[in-house]
């Protein structure tokens, strides 16, 4: 039995960076929700996020592949290893330390890190495919690279939805650096920038490769004839338009299976794999299929007529995904535009105020009693505010005795905290007449569901179940 080419070994750890590589760029969109909730982000902000990264990555290309010209791919992945775990632990450590516009801020520029640590990962790939691949392969071993990172998205969700349930999502995204520093140092290790320089590589599978003549130096007017090339400018503009789909399915699709679908748990994590797969095996075929086209019609037409019929139809494939008629900004038919007029009419009624008045349930000498134990357990025990920095300020602030992530409040406080509240406010809407005034005699009776999410000693940050529910209404 011939043993495996070194080139193959090579490839796997390629493998391995594509895959690590999506899995770094698809944690925070699969963490979305409990992201969105624990650190009170808006819709608005995520997309901020998403955009760091996105803008970063794109800023990052030109420069990363210059870059594996001038030290050689096995330096470059190193650095794009040891980054990725740098903006791994920055997305995650500051979220125990700060709050805010200042947590948003580090957010941001470690969105940014990672984007700039990826941009050279695919243009310094295919330096490795020249080198080590021979001609008759290029589209095959691109085509595994990217079936590499899509199995890399893949498998993300499920396995961020499960540790997220038992770890919580910064723990959960925490593990995912250990695997990724693994990787580095077994590539620094074993990588090598040519065959000829790796002493496992026999003569045999040398003569396999082409000739590959050192490229001319790389200067910036070199890069300027590149840039003027028009194949390559009709090139780049066909990646923009295949890649403004692609990245808002990545970015956006797990948030939208958990918020518009309403799934929940590994649930949303399995169907969220399902066109990361179909993506993977297509990546893998597609660049079988375009090496035997190229060997068959010639390299120009050959590698054009694979996009040519697969693009069309992955566009008609998402025709179904298209809003329905009543959703937001669709075309409504006729019964809809009816229903919206019936529902316009019934917004305009006013809100009904039920002057109830407050009823005493107990005597003041219960109360007093309920007062007084409640105020020497939040003296004596406390209450601990975990993963809140903002609120431990706030306490502190007001005169509350704070010790790490536990709070301890001197008898009296919380009466003359309470004493600041106002008798009665409202909640303004839109439209005026639906204006909600509470307290006095303005009683608001309200369903209640029980929250999303909540946390406990033993398993931190999860999903929320109906037997959570029924425990907070007796503890209520």
């Amino acid at each position: 039995m011939k043993p495996l080419r070194v080139r193959w070994w090579i490839y796997a750890y390629m493998f391995g960076f594509a895959a690590m590589a999506y899995v770094q760029r698809t944690t925070v969109s699969v963490a979305a929700p409990e992201l969105s909730a624990a650190l009170q982000l808006s819709k608005q902000q995520l997309g901020w996020l998403f955009l760091a990264f996105t803008a970063a990555y794109a800023a990052g290309q030109l420069p990363g592949g210059a870059l594996g010209q001038r030290f050689g791919p096995r330096a470059v992945f190193t650095g794009i290893g040891l980054v990725g775990v740098l903006a791994t632990l920055a997305t995650v450590l500051p979220t125990y330390l700060l709050a805010g516009t200042a947590l948003l801020g580090v957010l941001l520029v470690a969105q940014a890190l990672l984007g700039l640590g990826q941009g050279p990962v695919f243009p310094v790939f295919a330096t490795v495919a020249e080198r080590w691949f021979p001609s008759r392969q290029f589209a095959f071993a691109n085509g595994l690279i990217s079936s590499g990172m899509l199995l890399g998205g893949a498998l993300t969700p499920p396995l961020l939805v499960a540790l997220t349930a038992e770890l919580g999502w910064q723990q959960a995204i925490l593990c995912t650096a250990l695997p990724a520093l693994l990787l580095t140092l077994g590539w620094w290790r074993y990588g090598r920038d040519r065959p000829e320089q790796h002493r496992r590589v026999t003569a045999e599978e040398l003569a396999e490769l082409d000739p590959t003549p050192p490229a001319p130096p790389l200067t910036f007017k070199r890069m300027l004839e590149v840039l003027r090339d028009r194949d390559i400018l009709l090139l780049a503009l066909s990646y923009l338009c295949m890649n403004f789909v692609f990245y808002m399915i990545m970015s956006w699709s797990f948030l939208y299976l958990v918020e518009q679908r309403g799934l929940k748990g590994l649930e949303s994590g399995l169907m969220a794999m399902v066109p990361w797969i179909g993506a993977a095996v297509g990546a893998a075929i597609g660049g079988l299929l375009a090496d035997r086209l190229a060997a068959r019609h010639g390299p120009t037409r050959g590698y054009r007529l694979l996009p040519l019929l697969s693009l069309p139809v992955g566009a008609a494939m998402l025709a179904p995904n298209a809003p329905p008629s009543d959703a937001p900004g669709a075309r409504r038919s006729r019964e809809n535009r009816r229903a919206a007029r019936g529902r316009q009419a019934a917004a305009k009624l006013g809100y009904i105020r039920r002057k109830i008045p407050a009823v005493g349930l107990l005597h003041d000498e219960a109360l007093e009693i309920i007062e007084h134990n409640a105020e020497t357990v939040l003296q004596e025990v406390g209450i601990e505010f975990r993963r809140d920095p903002e609120s431990l300020r706030l306490w502190r602030a007001a005169g509350a005795d704070v010790q790490g992530e536990r709070v301890r409040f001197p008898r009296g406080l919380c009466r003359a905290l309470l004493a600041t509240a106002p008798q009665s406010f409202e909640v303004h809407a839109r439209n005026p007449a639906r204006t909600v005034r509470f307290g006095g005699d303005a009683t608001v009776f309200s369903p209640v569901g029980g929250p999303p999410f909540v946390t406990d000693l033993e398993r931190g940050r999860r999903y929320a179940t109906l037997a959570d529910l029924v425990d907070f209404i007796k503890l209520a």
